[in-house]
């Protein structure tokens, strides 16, 4: 007599644009159906999860025209979201076209308007999902010795139709690539393929808008961006700690810096310190008008890399700005609030007494090696 076949229960999980639900006891090939569900339509059928995981089982409402049927709304942001996601996407996005190689179609490439923010915290990107109500996440690399493990958000063009219109305004850096983009965006898909002359013609005009994407998002030596529109008088207050502290969650970072003073007999010193680097010297530059501090050029390790700056702030200035800066922060709020704690304190005992000076000491350090844990790259 044969065994039953046991059906375990599974947790159900999107793959792309298909919902795999269950496990069933049929097979196909040798090996088990699960039933699926298609995002959209919520019609069910049976497949091979291998099969839906290479998007060869693609619902029918979702082939051919029909996919522009589907309109991605997302949410309405606030002024506070949009600039605090305009600050991300200047220090750690990317907004750009892609160019992907048809092997199912002679001679043909077709190009895809893509924005990705790249980040080791999946909590974070699930954060900017529930906040933008569009994109996906997909993992993007393993966990090494230097690096800890690294996941991608990305929106799509139909997400792109939703968000660039809200955030355009708000970008900085990155505004024209923005704005290529959605000129891309307003014909993509508008081409008669049928038409071997529209077909060329309409394959140029996306080649011309990409070759310009790509040269303003080269690593490389180019020519910087020009940032007239970035405004010279600071904007509302709450507007600009917005995106700074999109800014600092996506490329700065918030520490303390230890140093050891010879001519204090040994004596070791912990200072407040908040950096932001950039490619942009006149970014920088614009930023510290608003909340002072100095700018550094750092060391250029390869030629097949931009000059960087860094944009130091120190104790004084982090006084003025932490505290409307912490509620903003999604990602380095723990850090902002050590470094709050450790301002409160700082300079605050009598160096005169030995025991005094052992216990500030000791409680500098421990916030120290806190901030150094919160903010080390690998594991």
């Amino acid at each position: 007599m044969a065994r039953p076949i046991k059906v375990p229960e599974l947790v159900a999980r999107e793959v792309g644009d298909v919902m795999i639900v269950e496990k069933t006891s049929e097979r196909k090939n040798g090996r088990y159906l699960y039933l699926c569900k298609c995002v959209y339509c919520e019609r069910e059928f049976k497949a091979v999860p291998k099969e839906v995981r290479a998007d060869r089982w693609i619902c029918g409402c979702m082939r051919g025209r029909r996919t522009a049927r589907i309109h991605h709304v997302g949410n309405a942001l606030d002024s506070t979201e949009l600039y605090y996601l305009a600050g991300f996407f200047d220090g750690e996005g990317y907004i750009g076209i892609q160019k992907v190689s048809r092997s199912d179609r002679a001679n043909r490439v077709s190009y895809q308007a893509r924005a990705i923010i790249g980040h080791t915290s999946v909590e974070l990107l699930n954060k900017l999902r529930e906040m933008t109500g569009l994109g996906k996440i997909f993992f993007h690399g393993p966990e090494t010795d230097r690096r800890k493990e690294s996941h991608q958000l990305s929106w799509t063009p139909n997400d792109l139709r939703a968000l660039l219109p809200q955030l355009l305004p708000c970008l900085y850096l990155k505004r024209q690539q923005a704005e290529l983009v959605s000129k891309y965006l307003s014909f993509a898909g508008q081409v008669n393929h049928k038409d071997a002359v529209a077909v060329a013609e309409y394959n140029a005009k996306c080649e011309e808008i990409y070759d310009q994407v790509s040269i303003l998002n080269r690593r490389g030596e180019s020519k910087e961006p020009a940032i007239a529109h970035f405004p010279v008088v600071p904007l509302e207050e709450k507007k600009w700690l917005a995106y700074l502290a999109g800014l600092i969650d996506g490329e700065g970072t918030l520490t303390i810096r230890k140093s050891h003073r010879a001519h204090r007999q040994g004596r070791v010193t912990y200072n407040a310190m908040a950096t932001i680097p950039s490619t942009n010297y006149s970014l920088l530059n614009r930023i510290m008008g608003w909340t002072g501090g100095v700018i550094r050029e750092k060391l250029k390790r390869s030629d097949n890399h931009k000059q960087c700056f860094e944009l130091h702030l120190g104790p004084t200035e982090l006084r003025q700005i932490l505290p409307g800066l912490k509620p903003l922060l999604l990602l380095k709020q723990s850090q902002a609030k050590l470094l709050m704690e450790h301002l409160e304190v700082a300079g605050h005992f009598n160096r005169k007494d030995p025991n005094a000076v052992a216990d500030y000491m000791s409680g500098r350090e421990e916030v120290y090696q806190q901030l150094k844990k919160l903010n080390k790259r690998g594991t």
